[in-house]
């Protein structure tokens, strides 16, 4: 009888597939597992069998440049925005969302590679060796950035944190390093650079890695990105987060401690002395807007929308869904993975990603989905699975309705 692998027990028994346990199809759903984890989580060796699995030649292939893979990327995507839309059949809807936005930013970057080259802050995305880009915000969103908030002195090299922004999902953080002794730029546009300079690890500093420290508790960042700042000597480091603590939007502010520095004997990171700064929370309902909650009935499933907030920088919507079997919320999920938000005309309204799929319990799956905000959020929206032709689904559409402003 052939083995069942038990993601519960999140180990890698060695050289999986090539026993016949597990195929390219169950790989990519691992992978999809996987990435979705707190980094402590994360199985290495399990990712490693998929991922040779995915490319048998992985082993005796030389590495690839980075900018030469996302030439690659970039040259295949392109067409991609330039085509009709037709509803995915063959693709999970993380690649989808991924597809989508990846398209967007190449659009964006053929648009505006003038204006932001050497720039990277709380409203950009670092896209691999090619520039950083806006992220679409609304103009309030910069109501809700803090800064400067806590400048360091080592021996060689000043770390400052240079901003801040939490819209009560989303927690953005913008650092830099420079190393006082520098006179140049660390790297020009497009040339590969070091993550951690050599004045910094003279420090014993490094960057973030897994974790941040909130209110003293540990939480997974789960995008770090960086680039030469403008000044001589400078690198700037973003890194985001969704806080696990949900409540922390309900206080007036809470503590941020960055680990960025390694501990004598180099085992592990700490926050170093001045590290910690507060954040503030007190403007967050001020340029936020929630959602009435709603439940109904779609396909013999009960349909709750237990959260949905929209603020100046993205809408974070929760959404479960209970009743029948696990086989078949599984398959429900999956075909809600390709929800929009729409205008109540029924007109697209941003890039809709699904951010992660969870089975808190039995008979009951979680769906939780990031949109793009549009330059203002209108009072009234729906989540509905696109039709061929791009349009809403009558039959399956949840109507979003935006609480008045107190």
């Amino acid at each position: 009888m052939k083995e069942k692998w038990n993601p519960q027990q999140n180990k890698a028994p060695q050289r999986l597939f090539a026993h016949g346990m597990l195929t390219s199809q169950d790989a990519a759903y691992i992978l999809d597992w996987q990435i979705q984890l707190p980094a402590e989580r994360i199985d290495c060796a399990l990712i490693d069998e998929c991922t040779l699995l995915l490319n048998p030649q992985r082993e005796t292939q030389p590495t690839p440049r980075k900018d030469e893979i996302w030439a690659r990327i970039q040259s295949a995507l392109h067409p991609v925005a330039s085509i009709p839309r037709e509803r995915p059949t063959l693709l999970r809807p993380r690649r989808i969302a991924v597809l989508v936005l990846a398209a967007i930013l190449l659009l964006a970057l053929a648009a505006a590679a003038v204006a932001t080259l050497l720039r990277i802050d709380v409203f950009n995305i670092y896209t691999g060796h090619v520039y950083p880009q806006d992220l679409p915000r609304q103009t309030q969103a910069d109501a809700l950035v803090q800064h400067p908030l806590v400048t360091v002195s080592f021996p060689h090299v000043d770390v400052t944190v240079c901003q801040a922004l939490y819209d009560g999902h989303e927690l953005r953080i913008l650092y830099a390093m420079r190393d006082r002794s520098a006179t140049e730029r660390i790297a020009a546009q497009g040339e590969d650079f070091e993550w951690v300079m050599p004045a910094a690890q003279q420090d014993n500093l490094c960057t973030v890695g897994d974790w941040i420290e909130i209110n003293g508790e540990k939480d997974s960042p789960h995008d770090q990105l960086a680039l030469p700042g403008e000044e001589p000597g400078e690198m700037r480091y973003f890194v985001s987060l969704e806080p696990r603590d949900k409540t922390l939007k309900d206080r007036s502010s809470f503590e941020v401690g960055l680990p960025l520095m390694w501990d004598a004997e180099c085992r592990f990171k700490i926050v170093p002395d001045g590290m910690r700064f507060t954040v503030l929370t007190t403007d967050i309902n001020e340029h936020t807007r929630n959602a009435q909650p709603l439940q109904q009935i779609i396909d013999g499933f009960t349909f709750s929308l237990e959260e949905a907030s929209f603020s100046p920088i993205s809408a974070s919507i929760v959404l479960s869904i209970s009743g029948k079997s696990d086989s078949a919320l599984d398959a429900i999920s999956h075909t809600w993975g390709t929800a929009q938000v729409y205008t109540s005309a029924g007109q697209p309204l941003g890039v809709t990603q699904v951010r992660s799929w969870s089975f808190r319990e039995p008979g009951k799956v979680t769906v939780t989905y990031r949109v793009v905000p549009p330059d203002i959020w209108p009072d009234k929206m729906l989540l509905s699975i696109p039709t061929d032709s791009g349009t809403p689904d009558a039959q399956r559409t949840i109507p979003i309705t935006l609480e008045a402003k107190e």
